[in-house]
């Protein structure tokens, strides 16, 4: 395919009007982009009828700087995996990582990814690219860290000026968006039974006569096993334990429970 076909091809999938003068410097910024993608496609690729899934993958990789973007799309072009999907996907599964904030933290997880990626045989490659894998582990960390604002207003939170302060507060002093650590430590901690405390554990009957073990969020001690997880985290967010706590069960009663009545309750009992 030449860079004709191929400019073409990019401009009727993304419904390019190149004629509209009032957007004329936004088309050419898009022209010169095609352009640059063109020449940073392998060229096996470029002659293949591959062409359409590699220009498709590389509008979903729009998020990503270019030098990662280039290697994701190498990664895809020789083994057809999208790995950007399985990165991200076990960095969502880490308690920790939108915690991290360091070289340190963003080394130890990135071993710890690049680990369960290497013993199996479809992801054997990646014992190739460690400084790859950690480069993309940091851009999706600033990615899910920026603007914790929208994160208020996403999850239609009710927060008072002291409390917005204080997450904005971490916010700035770490890089870490304390909204959006809590909502995924929600994802885990719901579908991990075995992060739940005993006491917290609790059995209900379901209609089939099957017991149902739930979590007992009305049992106010370490409540979401917060004491064991912050203990490992930032002093100065081990301070906002209370805060964290009530976001948590704003989700916990919203998205798990169905029971926000339980939450004003509980807002009132912990002013």
């Amino acid at each position: 395919m030449n860079i004709e076909d191929y400019i073409l091809l990019r401009k009727n999938k993304d419904k390019l009007d190149e004629h509209d003068l009032n957007n004329k410097m936004n088309n050419m910024q898009i022209l010169i982009g095609y352009i640059f993608d063109y020449y940073n496609l392998p060229e096996e690729e470029i002659k293949s009828n591959k062409i359409n899934k590699v220009v498709l993958y590389q509008k979903e990789l729009s998020y990503l700087s270019d030098d990662t973007r280039r290697w994701l799309i190498e990664i895809f072009s020789k083994y057809n995996v999208k790995l950007d999907k399985e990165l991200s996907n076990l960095l969502d599964k880490n308690i920790y990582f939108l915690l991290n904030n360091s070289e340190t933290s963003f080394s130890r997880v990135s071993y710890d990814i690049y680990s369960k990626l290497v013993v199996r045989k479809k992801y054997s490659f990646i014992e190739e690219y460690p400084l790859e894998v950690l480069s993309f582990m940091k851009e999706y960390h600033k990615l899910k860290s920026n603007n914790y604002r929208s994160s208020i207003s996403k999850y239609g939170l009710n927060l008072t000026k002291k409390e917005k302060i204080k997450i904005q507060i971490i916010n700035k002093m770490f890089n870490i968006n304390l909204i959006e650590w809590i909502k995924n430590y929600e994802i885990i901690f719901s579908k991990n039974k075995s992060l739940w405390s005993l006491k917290h554990k609790k059995y209900i009957m379901l209609d089939n006569n099957v017991k149902e073990c739930v979590y007992d969020y009305k049992y106010n001690r370490n409540l979401f096993e917060l004491s064991t997880v912050l203990k490992k985290t930032q002093n100065e967010i081990l301070k906002e334990r209370k805060l964290i706590e009530k976001i948590m069960m704003y989700f916990w009663t919203k998205d798990i429970a169905n029971d926000l009545t339980y939450y004003k309750e509980y807002c009132k009992k912990n002013k």
